[in-house]
């Protein structure tokens, strides 16, 4: 988590950026310019609905399938 955007240093660009998606992480997670997604519209929908999401005990963000 983070706090604010001086906390993120793993890669350049960091932005710390709340995540509050209802039933997956909430709280406030570091982005960065490489990650795949920054908010929901970054995910390509493909057939089924996309959500941005921190990834799970590492850095960075993926595109996740909402079932």
């Amino acid at each position: 988590g983070c706090q604010r955007d001086a906390d993120c240093v793993e890669h350049p660009e960091g932005r710390c950026q709340p995540f509050f998606t209802p039933c997956f992480v909430r709280g406030f997670t570091c982005v960065y310019a490489q990650d795949t997604c920054r908010v929901d519209a970054d995910c390509p929908q493909r057939g089924s609905p996309r959500v941005c999401l921190p990834v799970v005990g590492g850095v960075g963000t993926e595109c996740v399938v909402v079932e």
